[in-house]
């Protein structure tokens, strides 16, 4: 299956599916997550956190939420977003699986502990860090995802 390339949120793909978002920390960021308010410092690096949009709203809801920063933060993800937005994306179809995502990623990232896992019990995190480039990480984490889920290609994916 070929690759949708879009140029916003609002032009992804309207189906539902897991999707890898990318940052590019360029200076340490403090993030307050949570109703504990408990306190993350993220260092310079790329990172990878891995979601999944299989809501009514599908996919083009959860990217345009994350693409943006008018919104009120409810979940991890959302506090990230507000401070450094995603430079970005891949989306594979719904089959393959968040925590399974999250799990083959944890063997090549570095897992950044307890963001975003709160309702996933087999998986630690859903965010992980990288010293490498943003390209050299996009091309790990299709690796990784191709070989051992069969990910194949994404179906769509965005660059900021």
């Amino acid at each position: 299956m070929a690759t949708t390339t879009f140029t916003s949120s609002d032009a992804s793909p309207p189906g539902k599916g897991t999707y890898l978002l990318f940052f590019i920390v360029k200076r340490p960021v403090r993030l307050r997550l949570g109703r504990s308010r408990r306190r993350l410092n993220l260092g310079q690096g790329t990172y990878v956190y891995v979601g999944s949009a299989l809501g009514p709203g599908g996919a083009r809801a959860r990217l345009r939420r994350h693409f943006h920063k008018d919104k009120r933060p409810f979940w991890d993800i959302d506090h990230l977003t507000l401070a450094v937005l995603p430079s970005g994306c891949f989306l594979f179809r719904p089959e393959i699986a968040e925590s399974q995502a999250a799990l083959r990623l944890s063997r090549v990232l570095h897992p950044v502990d307890s963001f975003g896992a709160a309702d996933d019990s087999s998986c630690k995190t859903h965010l992980f860090m990288s010293d490498a480039g943003l390209a050299e990480v996009q091309e790990a984490c299709l690796l990784v995802l191709r070989a051992s889920l069969g990910a194949g290609s994404p179906i769509g994916s965005l660059t900021a």
